[in-house]
């Protein structure tokens, strides 16, 4: 607790960059933005052998696994805000960091290189991101308009989406085993004279 509330003190997080020269911070943002690089190459490098091993198409593990670890971030940021009495700043950076990420992540790497579109596994993620994006907006309207003060959103909508969140990771894992396994169906179909050399 007494790492928690130092971490929340704005009085002692300004107080502490504030001390520090210019050139300090200069060389704490360079190093930083250089461990964040090279995590990410380690990410990538072991969700790529990862995918590899296992068989799972290298978008499920995207829209799972790196999903989880670049979303981390943004969820420590959220819940702090919220803990230090800012919850309008949480919402804001939930909703607003799925509008920039689908925005920056997917104009540069269409800038960098042609994506490659999965119609089956995109489709499916694809609703669900309209699917639980419309759900916040019902919820939000109906506390509107039930609540005569402010109105809040309540610990059970916490659970509700978390809930979603599990929901949502099994049936992607889902999802990939039975479109492998039709792939492979297809390929038995295709050319049934492997099948039968290797019988």
């Amino acid at each position: 607790m007494e790492a928690l509330r130092w971490i929340t003190d704005e009085t002692l997080l300004y107080g502490l960059l504030e001390g520090l020269p210019a050139s300090v911070l200069i060389v704490t943002i360079v190093a930083s933005i250089s461990l964040l690089w090279k995590g990410s190459d380690w990410m990538i490098e072991g969700v790529v052998g990862f995918a590899e091993r296992t068989g799972l198409p290298k978008i499920v593990i995207g829209a799972t696994i790196i999903s989880l670890g670049t979303t981390t971030p943004e969820a420590f940021v959220s819940v702090m805000a919220a803990w230090m009495g800012n919850p309008g700043l949480a919402l804001g950076n939930a909703v607003g960091s799925i509008i920039a990420d689908t925005a920056l992540i997917f104009g540069l790497t269409c800038i960098l290189s042609r994506v490659p579109i999965d119609r089956y596994i995109l489709n499916r993620t694809g609703l669900v991101q309209v699917g639980v994006a419309t759900l916040l907006v019902v919820i939000s309207v109906v506390a509107w308009s039930t609540t005569n003060g402010q109105p809040v959103l309540n610990r059970w909508v916490g659970g509700l989406f978390l809930f979603l969140l599990a929901v949502y990771m099994y049936l992607t894992y889902f999802w990939s085993k039975k479109k492998k396994g039709l792939e492979e169906a297809d390929t038995v179909r295709d050319h049934p004279e492997s099948t039968n050399t290797l019988k």
